[in-house]
């Protein structure tokens, strides 16, 4: 995704290909180095992505770690938008913060909801599509609505930021 400068053929592009981010960083990996810490809300669902979403044997790098311990916070009941606000994270374009913080809330609820991982990974795949805005699984009892911003599962309600907007 071409980063800020942009020109407006790069412009254009960055804002189509926006709503495809989750599903091109489900099943990438990748290593960076940057020299210090940076709240970042993209490079946040960057790593929570792979780490919420695959089984990490390997090592964490030095600027992966306040990433990681910040997930781990979300993850064990701080939640997500007050480990953003706690932090300061941040996004180039601040209309982009909004839809971070609804597919970082999505991954935490479904880490928690779908523990086995194969299962998961195959309910991301489908409601990452940019087109999709409900998905239903009733075998697993799930459904989610991104457009109103809920998770069903088992008849328990889990809200998150909304992420697709038939409008925008």
């Amino acid at each position: 995704m071409p980063q800020v400068p942009r020109n407006e053929a790069q412009d254009w592009y960055f804002r189509r290909m926006l709503r495809t981010i989750p599903l091109l960083v489900q099943d990438c990996a990748f290593e960076w180095r940057f020299p210090t810490f940076e709240p970042r809300a993209w490079i946040l669902f960057e790593v929570a992505s792979w780490l919420l979403n695959h089984k990490v044997s390997q090592w964490l790098t030095d600027d992966m770690v306040q990433f990681a311990l910040h997930i781990e916070e979300m993850v064990r009941g701080d939640g997500v938008i007050p480990t953003l606000e706690k932090y300061g994270y941040r996004c180039t374009n601040s209309s982009d913060l909004r839809l971070v913080t609804g597919w970082l809330e999505i991954l935490v609820i479904l880490h928690k909801i779908l523990p086995e991982l194969q299962v998961r990974q195959e309910t991301l795949d489908k409601i990452y599509h940019p087109s999709v805005g409900t998905y239903w699984n009733p075998d697993l009892g799930l459904k989610v609505d991104k457009n109103d911003g809920t998770i069903v599962h088992n008849q328990i309600v889990y809200q998150f930021t909304p992420v697709f907007r038939l409008t925008s």
